[in-house]
């Protein structure tokens, strides 16, 4: 069960983060799942060309 407050999800779309620019893409999204108290990343996901380079900067974050 979740309790309102824990998590912060925080969503970009391709064409808001500089990769979606470099590769002239606008279909496709970053999310970054976050628990609130100890402010830790607790997941990623990434859909669109070039999202397996975006997920091990997560990977990195989490580890």
């Amino acid at each position: 069960m979740l309790r309102k407050g824990l998590f912060e999800v925080g969503v970009a779309r391709y064409r808001e983060i500089a990769r979606g620019q470099l590769i002239g893409d606008d279909i496709g999204m970053l999310k970054l799942l976050f628990h609130t108290k100890p402010r830790e990343l607790l997941g990623i996901h990434a859909i669109g060309d070039g999202a397996t380079e975006l997920v091990h900067i997560g990977q990195a974050v989490m580890a």
